[in-house]
């Protein structure tokens, strides 16, 4: 029923759901009236014989009639109120009171060491469970939170296997340092900087682990961890082990990722007919086209192959997930072990992602529960087998009139010429460098493969004191550990990444590397709870003490081997490990008065070795106060009132985090490379130098300070429910890359404390079941949020002359930027010409709009123009269930976000056809339907807001359909099937491949594929 309000629409009889066939020995019939608390009947209550299929549905005046045997039990089951089983006694009667479910307000959130329940949480804290997170697909964790959560920005990467996410909550809060948030897993803070071959900690966590995710967004929630939390906490929960029986479960997933688009550009006959149309060999710049038609080809005429490139280096790439866990132990030594398996092979070809995964967890508790004992380990070993994406624009703009191979007479491959592959050549018959090379050359002769291996675990003791159970002291101890083993190369006569250019026979490139991420982690906290009913509080006090040491070691080396063996040393780096420390005291009250009126106090003390002893330490308090209003003795009369809730907060958080610079306040040198111009020549021999490296001893902590005002609220016994939040963030002291003066330090840019930073914004989250019967619910999750960012100062004084700082770099040119970071603007606005259109309204090409009225097109020109972020973003989701049916499907998307279209704009001339005059290269559609400009391109064209798109979308991010079953063949084995279509589709107006860019500057990045995903989940 819709939220289980009643009509007076005239009802039929309460109908059985299963009949029995008539009344038999035995058997009698049972009615009753199903009632609430305050004796309204329930309308909807699935009353059900416990171990049988017979069950009825209570009607519009909560009757209900059941036909069952004798000494059977009934099953009372309504969404918002406790599930009661009575027995059926030797009366015909059975009238029921069902109390309201409180479970939901009860619910526990994980918060900063520790834990609250839903009803007593003061910060902006989302929770979401195993059972409402992404389906499909999901090789990182980051994919089950897309579009569930209000205030949290999660843009995937490309179609690279395993590829890395930027995650934002609440925009992030810097420019220069890190706006990633904080991942605690468990209890242990890891650390972002993941090393090669490993996008971010997330990518070392199976998602079949993960019980339940906590998103701490506002001050309150995150000052606990001070110096790491400005950009927000993403608490991860794992699942433990409990029940008395051996628990085991088993998931699958087998999924063939299909490549979602490709790149608008000629076939080709079109390529062909362009040619002809616009290139006769009569004009001036139709003879250089046909010039470079002739230096490959004597004969002078173009190929007459029909190659589609694009279709030559993708594929249906086939992958797999395998997953078991084995759980028991009961209340006493509850255990958890599991592994997990995935590989995944990419639509590019060559491209594998494999992981292996490996959990235990152990929570034994002991001293008649007093002391209470967590035990998480977890490994990981990813092995990364990535491809050359410089082969997805090669394969847009190489000649579709060539062949992929090189040919003999009989019609079989040259395998003698560069491997069989077709390649650009001089008439002398070696390889043209002008040219780019075989974008299938490209994938088969380059290789480049990482290996791995992270674990992260910690031992968390936890003790109630016998003489004083209130009190608790808790010590977590905790390691994050990573180390990546890496090589790369081209084969002799390939593409070589190293020099851009194609080899020569017998000269090819090899790198090994090797690096170390070390995070060790001690925390120790003592913590009082106790109820004082005297005077009706509740106080629960918490101090504690933290430690974290954070090491990193990069080695690498390059040879060439001219000689065809890897003896000859071409280049050789190895940077010294690197260490800083973290040392925090911190503390936090919550008192609460009558249950219902609630304050949290927090203050963490961050002391980091990154700094100067005189800007070491930073101090990050924080507030709250929340007015449980629905306890109120005015607000009980709203029977249909669950909820209400409102909450208000002010925190401030900082930030050290810039990156790999671990000594930025120290004059450092670094020894110049055996290739580097920085030697000394004695006689004929050179030898390397220390180089001094830029410095601020006056760099200190960039701090955030944040306001919230937010109200939950809940009706229908919360089956309508939701909040709305208000923020706004401050960033004072931005760690900025600013340009300085020359002479005055070793640099031309350097990182210090100018700035501040605004955001504000708006977040609605809603969540409703609309309708529920015996056999069908209906759930519905929609939340949104609108927000906004500026720059509020970039300068230590004024000056109106200073634009700001470019950001942003695009194809075209060397060092060009298309985005900046100025005053009054968001960050990362776009920086652009204005186009001039002729009375047809197409573009004029070179012609902008002269802003100055100074008669020159010049940087003065440049206006800032729209943004990268949007100004909203939503999420929405839907579930249906029909019996032992699910269906139901995830979509997200953005309004406001704009995306310079980089692909075209470093190709927006037909002059990009020949423009090295030896060989030709097609273009994108885009060129002849829309620009056909004509002359070369200009880096001031390049510039042009011609190419900046309103990207606005809406992705529908998975469709899936499951059956559910109990008892197979009357086993005890459980499960689900499930098929689901992932990323299926998305609208837009964006003309480009994807219109989900983090960065907003689009440079042809692998088109991320369409996943069909079948599923099988057992359960014993």
């Amino acid at each position: 029923m819709l939220f289980g309000q009643q009509n007076n629409t005239k009802q039929p009889r309460a109908k059985q759901t299963a009949q029995v066939g008539g009344q038999h020995t035995g058997q009698k019939i049972v009615t009753g009236v199903v009632r609430d608390d305050n004796g309204d009947p329930l309308i909807g209550v699935n009353v059900q014989a416990v171990g049988t299929q017979t069950g009825v549905i209570t009607d519009v005046n909560g009757k209900y009639s059941i036909q069952v045997s004798a000494g059977a039990k009934l099953s009372f089951s309504y969404i918002g109120f406790q599930t009661q089983t009575l027995s059926v006694d030797t009366g015909s009667v059975l009238n029921v009171k069902m109390s309201e479910d409180a479970q939901s307000l009860e619910e526990v959130v994980v918060i900063g060491y520790g834990q609250v329940t839903k009803k007593d949480a003061t910060g902006a804290v989302a929770t979401l469970k195993a059972g409402n997170m992404n389906k499909g697909a999901i090789t990182t964790p980051q994919d089950m939170l897309t579009g569930k959560v209000p205030g949290l920005l999660i843009v995937p990467g490309d179609g690279q296997p395993g590829s890395g996410t930027t995650i934002r909550i609440r925009n992030g809060s810097s420019l220069s340092a890190s706006n990633s948030p904080l991942i605690v897993i468990d209890g242990v803070t890891t650390s972002d900087d993941a090393g090669v071959g490993m996008s971010n900690v997330l990518g070392a966590l199976n998602p079949e682990d993960i019980e339940s995710f906590s998103v701490l967004k506002d001050a309150s929630a995150t000052a606990i961890y001070g110096s790491r939390a400005s950009n927000g906490v993403i608490i991860i929960t794992t699942k433990k082990g409990g029940s008395k029986a051996l628990k085991v479960e088993y998931s699958s997933t087998y999924s063939a990722n299909v490549n979602s688009g490709k790149v608008p550009v000629l076939d080709a006959d079109e390529f062909r007919a362009y040619i002809d149309e616009y290139y006769p060999e009569n004009t001036l710049s139709g003879a250089a086209v046909h010039k470079a038609i002739n230096y490959t080809y004597p004969d002078g005429t173009i190929g007459y192959y029909n190659t589609d490139w694009q279709k030559e280096i993708y594929r249906i790439g086939l992958s797999t997930d395998q997953n078991i866990g084995i759980s028991g132990g009961g209340d006493k030594y509850p255990f958890r072990v599991s592994l997990g398996y995935t590989d995944q092979n990419g639509t590019l070809k060559g491209s594998n992602f494999q992981r292996f995964t490996q959990a235990v967890t152990f929570t034994p508790k002991f001293f008649d529960k007093h002391l209470s004992v967590s035990i998480n380990l977890k490994a990981t070993e990813n092995k990364n087998k990535y491809v050359s994406t410089g082969a997805i624009n090669a394969a847009a703009a190489f000649d579709p009139t060539k062949p992929v191979h090189f040919y003999n007479a009989d019609g079989s491959i040259d395998y003698n010429k560069y491997n069989g592959y077709f390649q650009w050549l001089n008439p002398d018959g070696s390889i043209n460098r002008n040219g780019s090379e075989n974008p299938v050359s490209r994938l088969s002769g380059y290789w480049d493969e990482t290996q791995v291996f992270r674990s992260f675990g910690n031992m968390q003791l936890d003790y109630s004191f016998h003489f004083l159970p209130e009190l608790r002291a808790n010590l977590n101890l905790g390691y994050d550990y990573t180390k990546n083993d890496g090589d790369k190369g081209n084969y002799p006569g390939s593409y070589s990444s190293y020099t851009d250019a194609i080899l020569p026979p017998g000269q090819g490139r090899y790198t090994d590397s090797k690096s170390t991420r070390e995070n060790y982690l001690l925390d120790f906290y003592l913590n009082y709870v106790k109820d004082i009913k005297a005077i009706r509080s509740k106080i629960d006090v918490m101090a504690g003490y933290s430690w974290q040491h954070f090491k990193r070691d990069d080695q690498s080396q390059t040879y060439s081997n001219p000689l065809e063996n890897y003896e000859s040393v071409f280049i050789s780096e190895s940077a010294a490990p690197k260490e800083y420390y973290l040392i925090s005291l911190f503390g936090r009250l919550n008192y609460t008065f009558m249950d219902k009126y609630l304050i949290t106090f927090t203050l963490r003390d961050d002391g980091t070795s990154r700094f100067s002893p005189s800007n070491r330490w930073g101090l990050f308090p924080s507030v709250a106060l929340a007015w449980r209003m629905s306890d109120e003795a005015f607000f009980k009369k709203f029977d249909k009132l669950s909820n209400l809730k409102l909450r208000a907060s002010y925190g401030v958080t900082g930030q050290q985090n810039i990156g790999s610079d671990y000594y930025p306040y120290i004059a450092t040198y670094n020894l110049s490379t055996i290739t580097s111009t920085s030697q000394y020549q004695i006689g004929d021999k050179f030898y390397q130098i220390l180089k001094p490296e830029a410095y601020n001893e006056n760099i200190k902590w960039e701090s955030t300070a944040t306001w919230n005002v937010a109200l939950d609220w809940g009706f229908f016994n919360n089956r309508l429910s939701g909040s709305v939040d208000l923020f706004y963030k401050e960033t004072s002291d931005l760690l900025n890359s600013i340009p300085i003066p020359a002479g005055s330090n070793f640099t031309n840019k350097m990182t210090a404390n100018i700035g501040n930073l605004e955001n504000k914004g708006v977040e609605i989250n809603i969540n409703a079941t609309p309708i529920v019967t015996k056999d069908f619910s209906w759930d519905i999750g929609v939340n949104a949020t609108w927000s906004k960012s500026k720059i509020t100062k970039l300068t230590a004084i004024f000056n109106p002359d200073y634009v700001g700082v470019p950001t942003g770099g695009i194809s075209m040119g060397t060092g060009n930027n298309i985005q900046i970071h100025s005053v009054g603007y968001a960050p990362n606005t776009f920086y652009v010409y204005e186009q001039v259109y002729d009375e047809y309204g197409n573009p004029v090409q070179d012609a902008f709009i002269d802003q100055n009225k100074d008669g020159i097109i010049d940087d003065k020109d440049l206006v800032l123009k729209h943004k990268s972020r949007p100004d909203v973003f939503f999420g929405f989701n839907m579930l249906f269930r029909y019996k032992n049916w699910d269906f139901g499907f995830n979509a997200h998307g953005s309004i406001g976000n704009w995306v310079f279209n980089d692909y075209n704009s470093a190709r927006c001339s037909a002059d990009y056809t020949f423009s090295n005059g030896q060989t030709v290269r097609n273009i994108p559609e885009f060129v002849v339907k829309t620009s056909k400009f004509r002359n070369p391109i200009t880096v001031t064209q390049a510039k042009s807001d011609l190419f900046l798109e309103n990207a606005s979308f809406l992705k529908v991010d998975n469709i899936t359909l499951g059956y559910s079953f109990k008892k197979l063949f009357n086993s005890k084995l459980g499960g689900r099937v499930s098929f689901t279509a992932q990323n299926p589709f998305v609208i837009t107006k964006y003309s480009g491949l994807d219109p989900e860019v983090s960065s907003g500057i689009d440079n042809n990045a692998w088109p991320r594929p369409r996943i069909f995903v079948l599923g099988l989940n057992l359960n014993y």
